[in-house]
């Protein structure tokens, strides 16, 4: 029988795509991880590798079938390809990719997909449709392919779980008073005032260990915004939370990943934050959802409404400087097995998804003797040097604190 899941609400946020605005292609909701190493990249033994990753993952393969509330993932969707890109001349550190125009069809697919770049480093990409599918299950994609590289036996998975079958398997504390954040939080000054819709990111790789990097990193940009803001109010975060942590099956394929809010006070230091990021995971507040039935009505409200609202969003908020969440952060770790006989992985990164309801996206990939971060603004907000200026600062700021063995007070 064909693989099949019901689209969860969580899946349906990320199916609008950012159109108009003179965008010669549409702005996509996609993960991509670009895995940098030494070594030769072999169009043939990627797609070989893919396609039985693709056997195993069928969750690799789906596409949109239905309408409205009866709208469903079916795995009927091709093998993801592997393209080869070596007319290029992109050194890793800046948006301007040789595979940003690369559209992923959710009805006809492929909905996720590799891009080899070769070079010093060479590179893999690997793309996924965010609606399809989070992060943690596009690392999954990446372990298992560099598995099939090496000829070892795959894992498999054909869950039809969603994030709300976890949270109902669950059981959740009850809400406890001030949990809920207020609605005031730090933006940048001034009017958003650049040219053309899109989105522009800058990355770095900081040799190092970095010892509860995520709490630095919070603390670090709380800072740089309360640098550069004159708005009253803490800064709130986005901080994505991987729900398979409630299962005992860790590495299935879908959207898992749920957001909690951090608030950082202008009193705060990092060790305030990372206790406040402590208590998330142990009041279980990953898996707060809103009302099931209203989540039940968001499944029949049709595509091209959530489309024009979501477009809607993305083009006034930046023109009436009215922000909710000051950045979205998210973090991941590890390329231990990312290895075969002729590539071994050096770094890793995620680029920032585009996300134009927010000041920033800031996505951190910690290793054992690195992290690498990247930075992203909609183009609106990363002119007059915002975006430069807030990169630097935290790469100069990160770089400072490199190696230390605890956080500071």
């Amino acid at each position: 029988m064909t693989y099949q899941r019901k689209l969860s609400a969580t899946d349906k946020t990320f199916l609008a795509q950012l159109e108009g605005q003179g965008l010669e292609h549409p702005i996509q909701r996609i993960n991509q991880f670009v895995v940098e190493g030494e070594g030769e990249l072999d169009v043939d033994s990627f797609q070989q590798a893919v396609a039985k990753v693709a056997a195993s993952y069928p969750g690799l393969r789906v596409v949109l079938k239905g309408a409205l509330g009866k709208t469903k993932w079916v795995a009927d969707g091709p093998v993801p390809p592997v393209t080869l890109i070596e007319d290029h001349n992109w050194d890793g550190s800046h948006s301007d990719t040789p595979f940003h125009n690369r559209i992923l069809d959710l009805k006809t697919g492929p909905t996720s997909e590799v891009v080899l770049l070769p070079g010093s480093p060479a590179r893999v990409v690997f793309r996924t449709h965010h609606a399809a599918m989070d992060g943690h299950a596009t690392k999954v994609f990446i372990r298992e392919t560099f598995k099939a590289l090496r000829g070892e036996p795959l894992d498999s998975d054909q869950t039809t779980l969603t994030e709300l079958d976890i949270a109902a398997q669950t059981e959740m504390p009850p809400f406890e008073p001030g949990l809920k954040p207020s609605r005031s939080c730090l933006s940048f000054d001034g009017q958003a005032d650049g040219k053309g819709f899109g989105f522009t990111w800058k990355r770095k790789r900081l040799d190092g260990k970095y010892k509860n990097a995520t709490a630095m990193a919070l603390y670090e940009m709380a800072s740089i915004m309360r640098e550069n803001s004159q708005t009253p109010g803490d800064a709130r975060f986005q901080l994505s939370i991987n729900l398979r942590r409630h299962l005992d099956t860790p590495d299935i394929v879908g959207n898992f990943t749920n957001f909690s809010t951090v608030d950082v006070a202008a009193d705060d230091r990092e060790l305030d934050v990372r206790k406040k990021m402590l208590k998330i995971i142990k009041q279980k507040r990953d898996l707060r959802y809103g009302s099931p039935a209203l989540l039940n009505v968001f499944r029949w409200v049709p595509m091209k409404l959530v489309s024009h609202l979501t477009n809607k969003a993305c083009y006034d908020t930046p023109e009436i400087n009215r922000i909710q969440v000051s950045g979205i952060v998210s973090s991941l770790s590890g390329m231990d097995n990312y290895y075969s006989d002729q590539f071994k992985a050096t770094s890793v990164f995620a680029i920032p998804i585009p996300v134009h309801t927010v000041n920033f996206f800031f996505s951190l990939w910690e290793c054992d003797d690195c992290i690498d971060i990247a930075l992203g603004m909609p183009n609106v907000m990363a002119t007059n040097g915002r975006l430069d200026k807030c990169f630097d600062q935290v790469v100069n700021a990160l770089t400072a604190r490199g190696n230390q063995s605890k956080p500071t007070t």
